[in-house]
């Protein structure tokens, strides 16, 4: 997903309450997409859980795109941005938006091998992978969404969480003796890895998952 002029990647996170995401949200969502006759009732399924958001901000946002959901269900044509904003106002505390660096990965992971080859193999696997955990039913032309469950974090938050921001700035920064980041550039780094990583490490202690959206939005005048 790459910037047009008048448009810009936007990198947001988020701690996904996973255990209702994957028990109730999700089997509610198969049974819509299978078909008008059970997708009707699904649909009424789906209203109930929305009601029962205790944050009445998110509830309503919800609800708002329930409307969007129901049509979509009785024509036959499944809306995924209305999917999308359903799961992330029901399951998700607010996202954050992060400076979509993702792309940058391949640039610097490979350095964190001279660090520790095991924690460096596991956020490597970790960053690689993401894409298994895609939401097709949720993400439209302009959005993609991932949902990662805890299971998926143990490992990658234990390996994430042994490098500081301050130790990978620094280690950055040396690589050929400043030849290849500079300290700006090591810093930007470091800061994007602080963010993902809290978040991470946040959903792995309470046992929760992520959710990972990319969408293309209009640029924001300066």
């Amino acid at each position: 997903m790459s910037d047009s002029s008048d448009q810009v990647t936007v990198f947001r996170m988020g701690v996904l309450d996973h255990a209702r995401f994957a028990g109730q949200f999700l089997p509610i969502i198969e049974r819509a997409r299978g078909g008008r006759a059970a997708g009707v009732a699904a649909v009424e399924e789906l209203k109930a859980f929305v009601a029962n958001v205790k944050d009445r901000a998110q509830r309503e946002e919800a609800q708002s795109q329930l409307e969007r959901i129901e049509v979509s269900v009785s024509s036959n044509r499944w809306h995924a941005a209305a999917a999308g904003n359903v799961l992330q106002a029901a399951l998700c505390d607010e996202l954050k938006e992060i400076p979509d660096m993702l792309h940058q990965l391949p640039t610097w992971l490979d350095f964190l091998y001279d660090w520790d080859e095991t924690n460096a193999e596991a956020i490597q696997r970790f960053f690689s992978f993401l894409s298994d955990h895609t939401l097709d039913w949720a993400s439209p032309v302009d959005t993609w969404r991932a949902a990662v469950g805890p299971d998926d974090l143990e490992e990658v938050a234990t390996a994430m969480g042994a490098l500081t921001p301050r130790q990978l700035a620094k280690m950055l920064a040396s690589v050929e003796d400043g030849d290849v980041f500079s300290e700006q550039e090591a810093e930007e780094i470091a800061d994007w890895w602080n963010e993902i990583r809290t978040l991470i490490r946040l959903a792995r202690r309470q046992e929760a998952g992520v959710l990972f959206v990319v969408s293309l939005e209009p640029r924001r005048a300066p």
